[in-house]
C-alpha cells in the first residue's frame, strides 16, 4: 500500500504551494501526492519549469500519482471541448516528464436544459476522445463523479455504467 497526499486536502491552508505540500509529503513519509494543475501546478510553474519539478521527482522519495483536475469535459460547446483537450495534452506531456501516468477529470457542473441521454451521449464521445489522448501518451484517465445535484455525472452507478459502455483499459473511475 502507497500513501498518497491530495493537495485539494489542504486547500483551506492559504497560500499552500506544491513545493510546502512536496516537502510535508517527506517530511510525514507520503509516498505519492496528487498534483493539483489549476492552482498549485500553475502557480509552481510561474516560477519553474516542469524540468525542475520532474528533476525532484527523480531525486526525492515522493512520487507524482495523478494530475488532479481537469474540470469539465462533457456538454461544452466547441470552443471550450477543445480547450480541454489542449490541457489534457499539456498534462500528458508533463506527466511524460515528471513519471505521472493519470489525469483526473471531472464533470461539467451547472448544465441546463440538457437530457440525461444527452449528458450520457456527449460523455461517451469525449472520453473515447480523451482517453485515445491519453493512450497515444500511455496515460490513464480517470472520471471522478461529483455527487453535487448539478454535476452532471453525480452518482457512482451512471459513472460506472458509463465507463462499462466505454470499455477502454485506460480510463476508469476516481472515488472520492
Amino acid at each position: 500500500m502507497k500513501l498518497s497526499m491530495n493537495e485539494a486536502t489542504a486547500l483551506k491552508c492559504k497560500g499552500t504551494t506544491l513545493e510546502q505540500d512536496l516537502a510535508l509529503c517527506e517530511k510525514y513519509g507520503y509516498d505519492m501526492i496528487e498534483i493539483r494543475t489549476m492552482d498549485c501546478l500553475k502557480n509552481y510553474l510561474a516560477v519553474h519549469s516542469i524540468d525542475e519539478l520532474a528533476e525532484y521527482f527523480a531525486t526525492h522519495p515522493v512520487k507524482p500519482w495523478a494530475f488532479n483536475t481537469l474540470e469539465y469535459f462533457n456538454n461544452l460547446p466547441d470552443d471550450d471541448y477543445k480547450e480541454t483537450l489542449r490541457k489534457l495534452r499539456e498534462m500528458c506531456e508533463w506527466g511524460k516528464k515528471i513519471g505521472c501516468k493519470t489525469v483526473i477529470t471531472v464533470p461539467t457542473v451547472g448544465l441546463k436544459k440538457v437530457t440525461r441521454q444527452a449528458i450520457r451521449k456527449s460523455t461517451l464521445e469525449c472520453l473515447k476522445e480523451m482517453g485515445e489522448i491519453c493512450g497515444e501518451a500511455d496515460m490513464r484517465l480517470s472520471v471522478e463523479f461529483l455527487g453535487h445535484p448539478e454535476a452532471s455525472i453525480n452518482d457512482f452507478g451512471e459513472a460506472y455504467d458509463i465507463i462499462q459502455e466505454l470499455d477502454m483499459e485506460n480510463v476508469g473511475l476516481t472515488l472520492d
